[in-house]
């Protein structure tokens, strides 16, 4: 067997894997669209992606132009939908103020 001492392994097999989301910039964006609009509503694949634009994408978003305003479209609208998870919501607004900055030291 293999049991390497690990309880977290058995509580991560207990609980579904995170859902795949694309490593790209482009298809992070297109992720959090989907996962924040209307029909597909998914917070947590929604705030796993946000995570992964703050982490990794800020550069290649920023650098560009129609990717970044894509973003600020689908926070945007996130943000007003009804019914939206308040935790994504909070999150959105902070990614928005993050983008804001980035683009002010550019």
């Amino acid at each position: 067997g293999s049991s390497s001492g690990r309880p977290a392994a058995a509580a991560a097999a207990a609980k579904p894997a995170p859902p795949p989301v694309p490593s790209d910039a482009r298809g992070l964006v297109k992720a959090l669209q989907k996962a924040t609009a209307s029909g597909g509503r998914d917070p947590k694949t929604a705030r796993i992606c946000m995570v992964r634009i703050y982490k990794e994408k800020m550069d290649d978003i920023l650098a560009d132009e129609p990717l970044l305003r894509e973003l600020a479209g689908v926070i945007s609208a996130a943000v007003k939908m009804e019914g939206q998870d308040p935790k994504v919501v909070d999150t959105l607004k902070r990614l928005k103020e993050e983008l804001k900055k980035g683009r002010a030291k550019r």
